[in-house]
């Protein structure tokens, strides 16, 4: 079984979020299933990102950020570089998904590519992802099924 996970799953992963416990389970069951999680090396700016955020807005103290961003690293994922083939993938799945920015597209395209399943954070995108016919394409709410 493959996985492609976004940096939302990682975020809600290592900081206390209203989605943390759906992330735990997310997590529980790949492993249970011996899942292969991917993701493109856009995903190690984003998580960065994300966590330097929290602490920016005084949810977390700069130890806890530390500790968090290293823990999102050690993840068991496999970082995939982005690629020529993965940015057109990217460009068709922000226009299929009517999407301003193609960020979203990039993991859409790792996990076509890959043959895997996506898992997000963004009920918006998975939500729009399942209506276009994606069903390869979950959200963490559906961890509680998996």
């Amino acid at each position: 079984m493959k996985i492609v996970i976004d940096a939302g799953v990682a975020v809600h992963t290592v900081l206390e979020t209203a989605l943390s416990s759906q992330a735990a389970l997310a997590w529980e069951s790949w492993r249970r299933h011996e899942a292969s999680l991917y993701a493109p090396c856009l995903w190690l700016s984003e998580v960065t990102s994300a966590v330097h955020l929290a602490l920016m807005a005084g949810a977390i103290s700069e130890r806890r950020a530390l500790e968090s961003l290293n823990t999102a690293l050690e993840l068991d994922v496999e970082w995939i570089a982005e690629s020529r083939a993965l940015c057109r993938g990217a460009f068709r799945f922000a226009s299929r998904l009517k999407q301003y920015a193609a960020y979203d597209g990039i993991y859409l395209a790792l996990a076509e590519d890959l043959k895997a399943e996506f898992w997000t954070a963004d009920k918006r995108l998975a939500h729009s992802a399942q209506a276009a016919g994606l069903a390869w394409v979950h959200d963490l709410d559906e961890a509680q099924g998996a």
